[in-house]
Formats: C-alpha cells, sequence, structure tokens
C-alpha cells in the first residue's frame, strides 16, 4: 500500500521537490567548506560563485516542483468540493 502511495504524482513531486531543496543545502554547504577551508581570496571565488550559484539554482527548482505540486493539490480539491455542491 505504501508503494502504491509513492507512484502517485503528488507524492512523486513532492519527494523530487524535496530532494532538490535538500540538494541545494548540501551545496550550500559543500561551497561554504570550500571558501572557509582556503585562507586566499581570489582561490575561494570559484567556491563562493559556482556552489552559491549551483546552490540558489536547486533551492529555486525545488521550492518551484514544491509549489506547482501543492497549488495542483489544492486545485483538485477545489474541483472535488464544487462537483459535490454541484451533485
Amino acid at each position: 500500500m505504501t508503494l502504491r502511495r509513492l507512484t502517485e504524482p503528488l507524492a512523486a513531486g513532492l519527494l523530487v521537490g524535496g530532494g532538490l531543496v535538500i540538494a541545494g543545502f548540501l551545496t550550500l554547504g559543500y561551497a561554504w567548506r570550500g571558501v572557509a577551508r582556503t585562507l586566499f581570496v581570489p582561490l575561494q571565488l570559484p567556491y563562493a560563485i559556482s556552489g552559491g550559484f549551483a546552490a540558489l539554482g536547486l533551492l529555486a527548482l525545488g521550492l518551484a516542483v514544491l509549489g506547482v505540486q501543492t497549488d495542483r493539490l489544492h486545485d483538485a480539491q477545489r474541483r472535488r468540493a464544487l462537483a459535490g455542491m454541484v451533485r
């Protein structure tokens, strides 16, 4: 029964969105670690720029997926309620 729920589009979308958000935070932590470990500022910039942009991109994409999935869920609930009122 649990495996069947994981194949539903809502659950899959929430898992993908949550995974992207977690990956974004992990990327941000990796970039922070690279910057903190290097004392020479010009060698810190590649970590800060590439890691920061990648982390922001992953976070934005993950939050967008989560937002779309929750909007789809709320729309389905509204349609279900409207269909119940029409009957």
